[in-house]
């Protein structure tokens, strides 16, 4: 008898769960293959937006090396800048020369 329930309530199980409430079995195929093309369509989604992402990196990257180069260069003038100051102060006292500052 015990098994006789067992039997029965496993039979119950296999066809709640057989197929979506309300739907048969044609039906479920369906949604089933629907599901599967949504899922499809995110990956693809979220494969060309990383691949986006990652081309946006290799530009970043250029335009960093660009503007480390140029801060180098900048790095460069700003002694010889301190020194051309300098001379202009020293010009700008003479008074052979005053007319530069004025």
């Amino acid at each position: 008898m015990r098994s006789c329930g067992s039997k029965i309530f496993f039979r119950l199980i296999l066809n709640m769960y057989s197929e979506l409430p309300g739907l048969g079995p044609v039906n479920n195929q369906r949604v089933f293959y629907t599901i599967s093309i949504v899922v499809l369509i995110n990956f693809f989604l979220i494969i060309g937006i990383t691949s986006y992402g990652a081309s946006l990196g290799a530009n970043m990257q250029s335009t960093l090396n660009d503007a480390s180069a140029i801060v180098q260069q900048l790095n460069g003038l700003i002694p010889k800048a301190d020194v051309a100051y300098k001379a202009l102060e020293k010009l700008c006292r003479d008074p052979k020369y005053s007319y530069i500052c004025d």
